[in-house]
């Protein structure tokens, strides 16, 4: 008990140190203690953000997991009732970084015919990293009604705009536009290429075994980082020996990737696997094969 509460102790005066900062990174660490197993934490935290400058927050908006940033944004909505019309007013804003930071915020607030209409005014814009962020924020609403919207983007010249359209195909979940992911599982851009290629899955198009290996054998060490970040996001077993085919690739990207698909299928033999891959020669491989098995208790 006693080294219980010493630890609440010193979670609390850390979380006091990170209060006081205006530091984007700062404000983050302090969000993620929303984690914490003890109630009396999240309270302290909760009470922390409330006195914390609207301003700050909006800043450090991006930094904040994505899991914690609808409960940051209601808080957000309590303490500044009005804050909906200034992020609508916000997406008139010369600078990008500030539009993007609004699209990201906007979506988790909850009034979705709102946003919608203004997420409509800055699909096309100039600026491609608002394109690419308005189109995430579409697909985390998911309405079929903005389908024509997305359809109308697929040809966009920039790669991570057309890669969040797939994205939000698959958020929206209308099947008709099964004949575009196709079109894409052979895109030349990896990211493009394994969100296809995960969106048709998605849609009970499983015949990608060839399209996965075809990637897994790529030059490009890109492309074998995302079919291996694929197959471990589909979470299936049978798709394992493929995997397994890279697990001695000469890329440590790839290899990383390895390790975190092994910890999302999870069954024994990625287990095993993962303990032979402690040995691995990149330091960042084993950290990361380290934090896996230390976190499920090998």
């Amino acid at each position: 008990m006693e080294n219980e509460v010493s630890g609440r102790k010193q979670k609390i005066e850390l979380i006091e140190r990170l209060s006081t900062s205006n530091d984007p990174d700062n404000l983050a660490r302090l969000v993620n203690f929303l984690l914490d197993d003890d109630n009396e934490i999240r309270r302290v935290v909760i009470v922390s953000l409330t006195r914390i400058n609207r301003e700050v927050i909006l800043e450090s908006f991006p930094k904040i997991e994505d899991r914690l940033k609808p409960f940051v944004a209601k808080l957000l909505q309590k303490i500044d009732t009005g804050i909906a019309d200034k992020l609508v007013r916000d997406l008139q804003h010369m600078d990008s970084n500030r539009r993007v930071r609004a699209i990201d915020l906007m979506v988790r607030l909850g009034k979705k015919e709102g946003v919608r209409e203004a997420l409509k005014n800055v699909i096309k814009d100039n600026d491609s990293k608002v394109r690419a962020s308005s189109i995430k924020a579409i697909g985390l609403l998911g309405d079929s009604r903005d389908l024509g919207d997305l359809i109308s983007m697929v040809n966009d010249p920039d790669p991570r705009v057309r890669a969040n359209v797939i994205e939000a195909f698959e958020k929206i979940g209308d099947d008709s536009v099964v004949w575009l992911l196709l079109r894409f599982s052979s895109d030349e851009n990896n990211r493009i290429r394994a969100n296809a290629m995960k969106a048709l899955w998605h849609f009970g198009y499983k015949d990608i075994e060839g399209k996965l290996k075809k990637m897994l054998f790529d030059e490009n060490e890109w492309m074998r980082a995302s079919a291996c970040w694929v197959i471990g996001e589909l979470r299936d077993e049978n798709l394992l020996s493929l995997l397994l085919m890279r697990l001695n690739d000469t890329s440590p990207n790839v290899r990383i990737n390895i390790v975190r698909a092994l910890d999302k299928i999870g069954s024994a033999l990625c287990i095993k696997k993962l303990e032979e891959m402690q040995d691995d020669p990149s330091a960042e491989v084993r950290a990361a094969v380290i934090n896996v098995l230390s976190r499920i208790g090998r």
